[in-house]
């Protein structure tokens, strides 16, 4: 295999200099691994002012303007070198100097925010039109970055480009005003792509334009190919270019998610030595003021609260949980609604149900570590990492069979089984799936060869860094057959 290839990777966010959620942890691992084996990365997003430039030896090594919706505009390069990687962040104070990534205090999306990406990439554009970056590859990461390959092109420098799609149900729509932001060229060509009503799709221009296109699990690529509604507007140009669309499962960073060396823990532990989990939950239990009768299992979850997470289901399901003596810890934020009636039921059962609605890393870690089961019935699912956090720490997840739940989560009564899966998305199924974990809890033998079944799984990214090596080649095979032609 050709190893030493050139990678460009473009993304919104990247760990731990900008993170809201997945993304920035694929964008902040996936490029370590690859430059670990012997590539050439260079990573870039913008540069919020969120980011601590002096602990992270951010300095300026470029300065320039484009012009940019109706005038002249100046942004800063600038760069560091995080675990072998060269970092490099866009900077401009008018769109990326603001308290959020994405949205603002209180939640509320930029209005703008069509207006700041197209910004990012248009001098991301530029930079590679100008052969400031030389990649062999371009690697763009959902619609902040899919307009890039084409935006290239348009500027006269093809490149091999490879998208990846983190999740759909963010297709990042433009107006006609944010493309009017545009060079009257590339506005033009944008307009011409437009689906009416006049709005333009950034992702569907890129899976048009990249050469090789990917999602985050093999499973939620065969559901959005065989499902209109989940992949909604993109649906017909993924069927089109299906024979360069895969699934690549995420991995995670299993130095930092290591329940043998994890320093948030009470008392570290490994797969011989899982009885020292339990004193995690003990440590747990007293963290969130709890109350657990001896054999009875505590159940955690950390997670956004929307819809689309089974929060609805997980809510329903208190009730019967309780009745049988277990007790809950829940972590997380999202709609008003799921937050609300959480603090109520940990009002109205104090002792049994905890919780809290803050950011809190070192929380998200013990539970992981301190719970017996981990609830995750999300109705899809693009890749999700928590259920590997989970498994790698010994804790058994409740999962729906979608996406990457599917691809990574064996169910408990088959070889090497290591979780609860339900399906279909109902109520009854949950409680069904929720009643066998109860009764393999009970089971201690059973749930110990379960709980190493899960701890022996491998989630590391050298696995994944494999296929997206294979991606890089494909696509740069498919460049050069378009180039011939």
């Amino acid at each position: 295999m050709k190893t030493g290839f050139r990678i460009l990777f473009l993304s919104a966010e990247v760990a731990p200099f900008s993170k809201v959620g997945g993304l920035g942890d694929v964008a902040g691992s996936l490029p370590r691994v690859l430059a670990r084996r012997g590539h050439a990365l260079h990573v870039v997003s913008p540069w919020y002012s969120t980011i601590d430039a002096e602990a992270h030896g951010i300095r300026v090594v470029h300065e320039d303007w484009i012009r940019f919706d109706g005038r002249k505009q100046r942004f800063q390069l600038g760069k560091t070198k995080y675990e072998g990687v060269d970092t490099w962040f866009v900077g401009n104070p008018d769109y990326f100097h603001r308290s959020g990534i994405y949205t603002d205090t209180t939640g509320e999306g930029y209005a703008d925010n069509g207006k700041r990406f197209l910004f990012f990439q248009l001098v991301m554009s530029r930079l590679i039109a100008d052969r400031f970056f030389r990649p062999d590859v371009l690697h763009s990461n959902d619609h902040h970055t899919a307009l890039v390959p084409l935006f290239c092109r348009l500027l006269g420098r093809s490149i091999p480009a490879v998208l990846t799609l983190h999740n759909v149900s963010y297709q990042g729509h433009l107006s006609p005003d944010d493309i009017h932001a545009l060079p009257p060229d590339l506005a033009e060509e944008l307009r011409r792509r437009t689906i009416p009503p006049a709005w333009l799709n950034p992702l569907a221009v890129g899976v048009e334009t990249a050469r090789e296109i990917n999602t985050v699990s093999p499973t939620y690529a065969r559901e959005l190919l065989r499902k209109p509604t989940l992949a909604g507007e993109l649906h017909p140009f993924l069927r089109r270019h299906r024979t360069h669309f895969r699934g690549i499962l995420n991995g995670i960073d299993t130095s930092y998610w290591n329940p043998a060396r994890d320093p948030y823990l009470s008392s570290p532990y490994d797969s011989t030595r899982l009885e020292r989990k339990e004193a995690n939950k003990q440590t747990l239990i007293r963290e969130c003021g709890l109350e657990l009768q001896a054999g009875k299992p505590l159940i955690g979850s950390v997670s956004r609260l929307v819809q689309s997470k089974g929060i609805d289901l997980i809510i329903r399901e208190i009730p019967h949980l309780l009745e049988e003596g277990a007790a809950l810890v829940f972590l997380g934020t999202g709609a008003e609604a799921y937050q609300q009636a959480l603090q109520e039921t940990a009002r109205q059962h104090p002792g049994r149900v905890y919780y809290s609605a803050d950011f809190n890393e070192p929380l998200a870690h013990r539970i992981e570590a301190g719970a017996d089961l981990f609830l995750m019935p999300s109705r899809f699912e693009p890749c999700g990492l928590n259920q590997m956090y989970s498994l790698r720490y010994g804790t058994l997840p409740v999962v729906h069979r979608t996406g990457g739940l599917a691809d990574s989560v064996v169910p408990w009564n088959q070889p090497g089984g290591c979780g609860f899966v339900f399906h279909p998305y109902r109520i009854g199924e949950f409680r069904r799936a929720l009643r066998e974990a109860m009764h393999c809890f009970e089971d201690r033998r059973l749930w110990r060869r379960l709980q190493r079944n899960g701890m022996g799984r491998d989630f590391s990214w050298e696995r994944s860094a494999q296929e997206y090596e294979l991606m890089y080649i494909d696509a740069l095979k498919r460049e050069d057959s378009h180039a011939k032609t």
